[in-house]
């Protein structure tokens, strides 16, 4: 849901729309066993159908940062590294304008575009932060990226805890 009232960023991956139709065949390899057995139904008059989905539309960039690191085969150089915190930092600094928590920052969560920026993805735990001080509570995210008064549940907590997964990465 974020995402698709977020306003577009250029490190913040895109959210184009969504639709709802027939899941096509070439795609039920790719869900997971259950799912698959699920896809088709006979209708009442005992006709196999296919179940509708809804598919959402998102900027491609084929490579997260995690495995773009790990597929090089020289350390990244120090002006590349520069850009992709810059660009990290911008993606944040925008969803910190929003009063938004990612609440999920990770390598794996950073796409490379095929212009060697670093765009922010899978806003599937973010949240809007409520006004009026109010504050996000509940465990959430990666373990090893989330910040220590979220994973202590010492105190709620707010956009401002993606500095920390930020820090991490």
């Amino acid at each position: 849901y974020v995402l698709s009232v977020l306003p577009p960023h250029a490190n913040v991956m895109r959210f184009w729309g969504t639709f709802w139709d027939k899941i096509p065949e070439a795609a039920l390899k790719h869900l997971p066993k259950f799912a698959r057995e699920q896809a088709n139904y006979r209708d009442h008059t005992g006709a196999n159908q296919r179940r509708k989905a809804q598919f959402v539309i998102l900027d491609y960039h084929p490579q997260s940062l995690q495995s773009h690191l790990r597929d090089l085969p020289v350390p990244l150089a120090y002006r590349t590294i520069l850009e992709f915190t810059v660009d990290l930092l911008r993606g944040v600094a925008h969803l910190d304008r929003h009063r938004v928590a990612h609440l999920d920052l990770k390598s794996d969560n950073v796409l490379v575009t095929n212009t060697f920026s670093a765009k922010l993805a899978d806003f599937g735990l973010a949240r809007f932060v409520p006004a009026g001080g109010e504050a996000l509570t509940g465990e959430t995210g990666t373990y090893v990226y989330m910040a220590p008064e979220v994973v202590l549940r010492e105190e709620h907590y707010d956009e401002r805890c993606d500095v920390y997964g930020w820090a991490i990465l």
